[in-house]
């Protein structure tokens, strides 16, 4: 409940920006999705730049239009989802073993 109340103290001011480090923390599986949804909602409806400092990627990722890695304080990666996805992409390698009796 305190981390609820400290998003809605965070909302109650008509701002541009807003600043969140692990926004989700300690709250159930049913308030992170609504955190989510609330935050996703004041992007495009309002038009509220959000900058989320997480370590739950695989849930933040669901949110984001541009991330940012940064690795003993240093900027590694800042992009969008795609690019990221398109820089780390594993390559399909094809094995194929003729005559595989001979062996």
């Amino acid at each position: 409940m305190k981390q609820r109340l400290t998003i809605a103290f965070a909302l109650i001011s008509d701002t541009e920006l807003l600043v969140f480090d692990e926004p989700a923390n300690g709250l159930d599986p049913n308030g992170m999705l609504e955190v989510r949804e609330l935050l996703v909602k004041l992007n495009r409806e309002k038009g509220v730049t959000i900058f989320i400092s997480s370590h739950l990627l695989l849930k933040i990722e669901k949110m984001v239009t541009h991330l940012g890695i940064i690795s003993y304080s240093e900027i590694k990666f800042e992009g969008s989802k795609e690019d990221l996805n398109n820089l780390y992409k594993f390559q399909k390698t094809k094995f194929q073993l003729n005559d595989a009796a001979k062996y």
